[in-house]
């Protein structure tokens, strides 16, 4: 006489709702109606018999084990089709790609000026640097600079950029490029973004000083921008308003390793 097979025992998931894992189904309730009274029970009871319609349909059932052997187990692909035929779409998290990301050289004959700014909350100190390179990534002159009574990482980018220009200006460098991981301040130079009152004053300089100069302004992500970051952190340990290097060989010890992997060409991880 043939035996009937036993029945199996529903399997009633709940979902992790920290959203970082809300595509995993996380323990065996031991009061499923209960938590059928929640948001996220009408999806609950649609995957309970989409499991056992599967079941039934494909005569595989989920082995007798405990909550812990079932936890974060991801959404399979039939559970999936199941509530799409309900009109019920999971959007599963897109994994993010880093991206490799580098300092290029300026095109030759030309030279290139990248600043940054930093705004430290907790000291309340505000610095801002900045390079200048030609087309072999030698450096022409570097600086560091403290700005007090500052406190906005907007208005330090923009005052290292007037330093900057400035100092191109006074040295006879009347042609460069100038990058920045601002995007504000890059749309702001381009009439692109409206400039904030706070700005202004800085802006305007900046303005005014351009019109005898050639420049262009280029955003570029903060990873290619290490050596102008590593000089606006610098710029938050001096005393004195602002200093500048002309060698390589005088640059403080956390801003030679940047420039040397610059000069080298390596690149950088954006996540």
């Amino acid at each position: 006489m043939e035996r009937h097979k036993p029945i199996p025992q529903p399997f009633f998931p709940s979902y992790n709702r920290t959203p970082k894992y809300l595509g995993c189904l996380n323990t065996l309730h031991p009061n499923p109606r209960d938590e059928f009274t929640t948001c996220w029970g009408h999806v609950e009871e649609l995957l309970v018999a989409g499991e056992l319609w599967i079941d039934h349909k494909e005569d595989l059932f989920f082995p007798h084990s405990s909550a812990a052997t079932c936890t974060n187990r991801p959404l399979e692909v039939d559970q999936r089709r199941f509530l799409q035929l309900w009109g019920i779409a999971l959007q599963m998290p897109t994994p993010l790609t880093p991206q490799i990301v580098r300092w290029y050289l300026p095109p030759p004959g030309r030279l290139k000026l990248n600043v940054d700014g930093a705004y430290k909350i907790t000291s309340s100190i505000t610095a801002g640097g900045g390079i200048l390179r030609n087309d072999l990534g030698e450096i022409m002159f570097a600086f560091a600079a403290r700005y007090p009574g500052v406190h906005s990482s907007l208005e330090a980018e923009a005052l290292a950029l007037r330093n900057g220009i400035l100092l191109c200006y006074e040295r006879g460098f009347s042609e460069f490029l100038i990058e920045s991981d601002s995007l504000v301040l890059v749309q702001i130079m381009k009439g692109q973004y409206s400039c904030p009152w706070r700005l202004s004053i800085a802006i305007q300089d900046v303005l005014h000083r351009c019109q005898d100069l050639h420049v262009s302004f280029s955003h570029i992500y903060w990873e290619a921008n290490w050596v102008a970051d590593s000089l606006a952190g610098h710029g938050c340990t001096i005393s004195c308003s602002c200093t500048v290097w002309s060698s390589w060989a005088d640059l403080p010890p956390s801003v030679k390793g940047p420039y040397r992997l610059d000069k080298m060409g390596f690149p950088s991880i954006k996540p």
